[in-house]
């Protein structure tokens, strides 16, 4: 196993700046403040919990739908998107 010397270490005034580059100019230039939009970032929304209750008769439909699917999607999936497109159709 062969050993190696430890790294040398540069100090930070010895590394050099991008020949043209007046680093001073670029901070006393400065920026602008992002808005508070951007500051957020994107809008998260909190998902609830909704205890739905079914007849066993309407839980067999949707699983057959669910089966005849060619994407693999839970119960769970399924209802969501259905209860979206209704949204949606009511909406228009």
């Amino acid at each position: 196993m062969p050993i190696t010397k430890k790294p040398v270490r540069v100090k930070s005034a010895e590394v050099a700046t991008p020949a043209g580059v007046d680093v001073d100019a670029i901070i006393e230039r400065g920026g602008t403040v992002p808005s508070e939009a951007a500051r957020r970032g994107p809008v998260k929304t909190e998902r609830k919990g909704v205890l739905l209750q079914l007849y066993p008769t309407i839980l067999d439909q949707i699983a057959e739908e669910i089966a005849k699917n060619p994407v693999r999607m839970t119960r769970q999936t399924w209802i969501e998107l259905a209860i979206v497109e209704k949204l949606k159709r009511d909406q228009s």
